[in-house]
């Protein structure tokens, strides 16, 4: 039984980490890179009540986004749009991780451009 109890303990520390859904958004600059090495040109956003929302990009740049390339939403792991603002830790975490995710993530897309630009063609 005191076994048991020990296990339920364990598991209940855990229950926290299972519904944190900035679980894997630790290291935004690497997952860019790679993405754009892969030639996955995904943006990172949050599912706001408002609409979507593009941390790190002007409105310029966010409707491009929308218009040109595919659109990851990083708080729909269990559909919870509408109660990310009642989470301000979470918020937070994701809109960093956005943020800095979709920064790179312009920044090498425009590399990526005029390096294809200047590369010789036949």
């Amino acid at each position: 039984m005191k076994k048991l109890s020990i296990v339920l303990v364990a598991l209940l520390g855990w229950l926290p980490a299972l519904a944190d859904e900035t679980i894997g958004l630790e290291f935004p600059v690497e997952d860019a890179k790679a993405a754009v090495a892969s030639r996955n040109y995904e943006f990172a956003a949050l599912e706001m009540a408002t609409g979507l929302e593009f941390p790190g990009l002007t409105e310029a740049q966010a409707a491009k986004v929308q218009q040109d390339y595919a659109v990851k939403v990083l708080n729909q792991r269990w559909r919870t749009f509408t109660n990310i603002e009642q989470r301000p830790q979470e918020l937070r975490r994701m809109q960093s991780y956005a943020r800095r995710y979709n920064l790179m993530m312009w920044k090498e897309l425009q590399q990526q451009k005029v390096q294809d630009a200047k590369r010789y063609r036949y």
